[in-house]
Parts: C-alpha cells; sequence; structure tokens
C-alpha cells in the first residue's frame, strides 16, 4: 500500500509526519499528488466494489460514497464492519456513517428518500473567487462566473433549488468584482448517438503577468511552422493542426497585431450557402472558379452534405451549430407547436427569437466557444439572436435579407481584426435558396445566382488576403439542405383522405405535421393517410424509424407524413 513515502525533504531525510515515522501523506502540492491518489483510490475501490458492486460504490480522493438498498438496519452496521476491515488492512483508518437516508458529499447534498440533491456548502464556510481585478489572464477571469452558474446548476435537481442556492454565490461572485446574473440551466439531452471523436493536441502555455508585454505566443507557432515542414518526420506531431498556443500575453504594442490575445482553441469562419449550388442535370454546365480556388487549397465533399431529417432551413441551421439532432435540440420545423407553451412557432414570426423555443438546454458553437475563452461573431444565423444559457455571441446581426453580401463579409472581416477580435465567425447567405424556392433548382435563375455566389466567394478571399488571414483561419462552406423541383400537377391533398376539422397542420412539405385536436381521433386519422398514397408515408410519433432521430421530442406532432421524392416533385399540403 505504501507506494512511496514522499518526495518532499528536508535536512536531506525524507519528510514525515511529525512525531511519527510510519505515517504519511500524498502532500498537497506535490507533482504527481493527484496521480497517486487516484491510483490508491482506484486500488481500494477495486475491493469495496466487491462487497458493493461497482455502479454504487465511488471515491474522490479521500472522500466515498456507497449506496445500498433492501439492507436491514443491522445489516447496513455489519457491511459497515466488513468496510472498515478493509480499510484496516491497509493500514488505513476511516469513520463510516450506516443507515442515513441523507448524505453531504463534497459540494451536493443528496437526499435517498425522494431522490432530490441540492448545493451544499459546509457550516461557516466562505465562498471566495479569484477577484475580476487580480493579475489573471482576463478570458479566465471571464469563465469563472459561467462555471459557478454550470456547476450550481448541475448539483440542483430543479430550478426551485437552484434558485434558492444563487443568491449566496451571486454575492460571492459580485464581492469579488464579477457581475453576474445566474441562471439555471436545465440537463442537456442525452444523445446516445452522438459521435466521439479524440485529438490529439500539444497546448502551448506562456505564462501571464498584465505587466509582462511580449510577443512570444505567435513566435512560437512561427518556429513550429518553420522548423516542421511538410514532409519533415515530425511533421505529423508537430502542425498547425495540433500544436495550440493559450495566448494569453498581452502582444507588444511593437508587433503586428495590437490587443490582447484571447486563448484560441482555433480560428474559423463559417459561411452558410443554404439550397443545392450546382445543376443536378448539367452541374458541368456552369463554372465557378473562385470555389475552385478553394477546394485547390482546402478540401470537398464531392457527393454534399447529408442534412438531418426533417431538411428544412432552422431545423439544420441548429443541428450544424450545437451537433445534435432535432429530437435533441428542440427545432424541429420551421413552424411548431410546444404542448407545454400551448404556444405556436412559425419562422420569421413576432416570437420566433424568444429564448423560450431555443434555449431548452442544447449548446451552439458560439456559447461554447465563449464558455472556453473564445469571442464569436454571428451573422444571420438561426438562434445567433437569442439569449441561450445566458449568453449571446459577443457581436450579432438582426436579420436583414436586403443586406449585401459584400457588406456582410465586410463586417465579419472587421470582427476578425478589430481591438476585440473574434476567433469563430458564423455567416448565412439568402441564396441560392431563395431563387432556388421562386424559380426553381434547375432553372436559367439559379444559373445567374450561383454565378453571384461564387463572385461572393472570390470577394471574400479577396478581403481575407488583404486582411492577412486567408493562410490564417480555417473557412467552411456549407449547406442546410438541397433542393428539388416541383411539380404543380403532383400534389398530395391531406383533405381528400381525411376531415380538415379533426387535425391542425402544423408544418407542411415534405414531411407534414399533424396535430389531432383531440387524441381519441389520432388513430382515425392515422388509419385514413395510411397507404393512401403511393409516394407518401405516414408514421405515428412512436413508430418513427430510430435512424431519423426524430421521436423524443413533445414538439414533434403525434402524426407525420413523409413525401417521397421518388422520381416526381411531391407536395403535402391541405386543399385551399
Amino acid at each position: 500500500m505504501h507506494s512511496r513515502k514522499s518526495v518532499l525533504f528536508n535536512n536531506d531525510s525524507v519528510w514525515t509526519k511529525r512525531n511519527s515515522e510510519d505515517m504519511f501523506d500524498i502532500t498537497m502540492g506535490s507533482f504527481d499528488g493527484a496521480e497517486i491518489c487516484e491510483l490508491v483510490g482506484s486500488y481500494i475501490l477495486s475491493h469495496l466494489s466487491k462487497k458493493l458492486g461497482k455502479e454504487n460504490t465511488g471515491l474522490y480522493r479521500d472522500d466515498g460514497l456507497a449506496i445500498t438498498s433492501s439492507k436491514s438496519a443491522r445489516q447496513c452496521e455489519k457491511l459497515k464492519k466488513e468496510l472498515t476491515s478493509i480499510f484496516h488492512a491497509f493500514d488505513l483508518r476511516i469513520t463510516i456513517q450506516a443507515n442515513i437516508k441523507t448524505t453531504n458529499f463534497l459540494d451536493v447534498t443528496f437526499n435517498l428518500e425522494n431522490a432530490s440533491y441540492q448545493p451544499y456548502s459546509k457550516p461557516n464556510n466562505q465562498l471566495l473567487y479569484v477577484d475580476r481585478r487580480s493579475n489573471h489572464p482576463p478570458t479566465i477571469l471571464e469563465q469563472i462566473p459561467t462555471s459557478v452558474n454550470s456547476r450550481i446548476s448541475s448539483i440542483s435537481d430543479c430550478e426551485a433549488t437552484f434558485k434558492k442556492a444563487a443568491p449566496d454565490f451571486e454575492k460571492a461572485l459580485k464581492q469579488n468584482g464579477h457581475t453576474y446574473k445566474m441562471k439555471f440551466e436545465p440537463p442537456s439531452p442525452n444523445n446516445e448517438n452522438k459521435r466521439k471523436r479524440s485529438r490529439q493536441i500539444i497546448w502551448y502555455n506562456p505564462p501571464f503577468n498584465k505587466a509582462v508585454k511580449t510577443n512570444i505566443g505567435r513566435t512560437f507557432l512561427n518556429l513550429i511552422k518553420t522548423h516542421f515542414l511538410e514532409g519533415h518526420r515530425l511533421h505529423k506531431l508537430f502542425n498547425k493542426n495540433n500544436v495550440k498556443e493559450h495566448a494569453w500575453i498581452p502582444i507588444s504594442p511593437d508587433s503586428d497585431t495590437t490587443g490582447v490575445v484571447t486563448p484560441i482553441h482555433f480560428t474559423s469562419v463559417m459561411f452558410m450557402l443554404p439550397g443545392r449550388l450546382l445543376p443536378r442535370n448539367d452541374p458541368e454546365k456552369i463554372e465557378t472558379p473562385n470555389f475552385d480556388v478553394l477546394i485547390s487549397d482546402g478540401s470537398f465533399v464531392p457527393n454534399g452534405i447529408v442534412p438531418t431529417f426533417i431538411t428544412k432551413t432552422l431545423p439544420n441551421h441548429f443541428t450544424i451549430a450545437t451537433g445534435l439532432y432535432e429530437e435533441s435540440h428542440g427545432i424541429v420545423a420551421n413552424d411548431m407547436y410546444d404542448p407545454v407553451l400551448n404556444e405556436k412557432f412559425h419562422i420569421g414570426g413576432e416570437d420566433s427569437t424568444s429564448s423560450k423555443w431555443w434555449d431548452v438546454g442544447a449548446e451552439p458553437i458560439w456559447v461554447t466557444n465563449q464558455k472556453h475563452g473564445g469571442r464569436t461573431g454571428v451573422y444571420y444565423w438561426p438562434g445567433s439572436e437569442t439569449e441561450i444559457m445566458g449568453t449571446r455571441p459577443n457581436r450579432y446581426k438582426i436579420n436583414s435579407d436586403t443586406t449585401p453580401f459584400e457588406t456582410r463579409i465586410d463586417d465579419v472581416i472587421d470582427w476578425f481584426t478589430d481591438e476585440d477580435p473574434i476567433n469563430l465567425g458564423l455567416l448565412y447567405f439568402n441564396e441560392p435558396d431563395h431563387t432556388g424556392q421562386t424559380s426553381g433548382p434547375e432553372s436559367d435563375e439559379i444559373l445567374d445566382v450561383i454565378r453571384m455566389c461564387d463572385d461572393t466567394i472570390g470577394y471574400l478571399i479577396q478581403k481575407l488576403q488583404e486582411a492577412d488571414l486567408y493562410e490564417k483561419i480555417n473557412i467552411l462552406i456549407t449547406s442546410d439542405h438541397g433542393m428539388t423541383e416541383l411539380s404543380p400537377d403532383r400534389l398530395i391533398q391531406l383533405d381528400d383522405y381525411v376531415n380538415p376539422d379533426l387535425y391542425d397542420l402544423v408544418d407542411s412539405s415534405p414531411v407534414a405535421a399533424i396535430y389531432p385536436f383531440d387524441d381519441r381521433n389520432t388513430m382515425a386519422i392515422y388509419n385514413a393517410l395510411l397507404a393512401r398514397h403511393p409516394n407518401m408515408t405516414v408514421y405515428l410519433k412512436d413508430s418513427i424509424p430510430d435512424h431519423f432521430h426524430y421521436k423524443h421530442n413533445r414538439r414533434i406532432m403525434p402524426i407525420i407524413a413523409v413525401a417521397d421524392e421518388g422520381g416526381v416533385s411531391l407536395v403535402i399540403k391541405p386543399c385551399g
């Protein structure tokens, strides 16, 4: 059990506890103290789990918690003695409380009788935080209030519990110079199918001091770029993609950039060009030289993106921003009904930017970026005008389809180069989507719009090069969905099959969201639509295929009807 005595020495002798040569601690501050505690704890835990089961036992440093069920008080006391003997076998002393329903563990109070939990502080414990005026990196100081808010939210079983605890933490933050209004953050929806990708990153962390002005961070990264060129045997380990800098040092005035660099994990700009850029029938009939430049300088997906189900504007924009399917992030359509709010949502409606629709647990990338010390500029991206998790983008614009594309690009370039620069930008263009919907994706008009989009990309490249950014940031151009030609003589009229007085068509083509006015009519409506049209598939909510990831959300209606393209163009809509 004695993995080692200590790494501290005094007068050439190993440090031990006063008046004892047999007892020792893993001293706080030793270089591997945490690792040793974890190692010893894991070993002890392996023995405890044999008695209690792995899922019912936990250790954190020198604090442990075990849950037992269906045991009498006498059995619990017997188990207590058995556990004590395990620790005694390792020459360790332990205090165990048994037969309790409520316990305090670290900073949480658990109540097993009603399955509740709430924040806990030791009696007379004074909450202290790093002062906002202290000599710490500004981005670290900015993260303190949001980190406190997230932690208190995570250990509160409901919003009422959070609100009861929050005032003490708000007061402590204010006393240390942090002005912050705490707001409950509900748990994020579980997404078991979310892909996890690990990436080996080497972080260079220069020390910070407000009195020091230097350009050491950029100098260091330039050394990497200079000495580990492509073809070097160590290039795969040391390159711009896996060596990152927490650039916390203020840059000197005589350097080529002014201001304070924020901690940057990535510097990227994403452009949204909704709709399909190339005609399906003859993709070679139009030249796109500026897109070709980006492709030659980077990479592209030859077969295009695969949008989520359903393939509509708002759901796919928020999927790209959050990495979640619609059933998880809550924006399930362009038009929705929320039975809990008992309200309807319409794209572009007066209430469409309210937090009650967007702030339901999913975290868009601009919130994540700012939580980790970055700064974000978002131009017309759905959801960006809304406060989510108590956060708005550092820079954002109120949506307007009339703003020239060049103006949008100029503004985003300014955001990247001003005194307080962003490190992540998102920009939305409403073409070729608008023209594709009004004139058709195979029309002559769409060809002119595609040329205009290519000219816009040329302007983007030019402005990035002028700002010395083209080689320094990641550029992503994507779309939210594709398009197909519509045929006015091939419509599916729902009212031909079911009485319109029985339901509300919340959202239509190509996926109809059907809300029965009376739950008792759900099966009647479903059966009336089932197998009535060869290119329409009807699902009850519970039977929607799992691979659609479009089932587990209250805003998904009890019945959906899906129009298959099937070689023709179909639209589902009510009569009239």
